[in-house]
């Protein structure tokens, strides 16, 4: 089985810019990040569904912790 899944961040064109240029030195052979205008979109493609969870969850708590420290660096 072919999972797929497309994760898209609506959270401002600069905040997707850092958020992608953090993110891309750790990105697989099997997930791509990157910032679309306003959006940071990442594209994950696994043979099992499990796997396809964890990458999830791994991405939306890198991504929290991200804006956080966007967040206070903007204070």
């Amino acid at each position: 089985m072919l999972c797929h899944a497309w994760l898209r961040f609506r959270v401002g064109e600069e905040e997707a810019r850092i958020l992608a240029e953090s993110l891309k030195p750790d990105d697989p052979e099997w997930c791509k990040s990157y910032a679309s205008g306003e959006e940071l979109v990442v594209e994950i493609e696994t043979q099992k569904i499990e796997s396809l969870i964890n990458a999830c969850d791994d991405y939306f708590k890198t991504i929290k912790s991200g804006m956080t420290a966007i967040d206070a660096a903007k204070v």
